[in-house]
């Protein structure tokens, strides 16, 4: 999870300096976990360490905000991705989507 929350800080650093984006960020980070949050969408990212370990990765915003919460999970996937990628083996990645139930 450290490894993981190091490049979420970059990631936060690296939004902020880029002036087509002014994202208002804000990156709250604890042993187990992280609260992202950029201008009203908020994600939690979690690691469970028993009874089976795994990392969960929940967003939410406003309502009609559908799209850019997808585009925020995206983001943080990508992140979760590379750290995945330069440290081979890692951690199996499953991907399960919930969402509201929105007609």
């Amino acid at each position: 999870m450290l490894r993981i929350q190091v490049h979420l800080r970059r990631h936060q650093f690296l939004k902020e300096l880029d002036p087509e984006i002014h994202a208002d960020c804000e990156l709250i980070q604890w042993s187990n976990g992280s609260k992202y949050c950029s201008s009203d969408v908020e994600s939690l990212i979690t690691f469970r360490e028993s009874p089976q370990c795994g990392l969960e990765v929940r967003v939410r915003g406003p309502k009609n905000f559908e799209k850019e919460c997808f585009f925020f999970l995206e983001e943080i996937l990508s992140v979760v991705d590379q750290v995945n990628r330069i440290y081979i083996g890692m951690f199996t990645c499953k991907l399960i989507l919930f969402t509201t139930g929105h007609a």
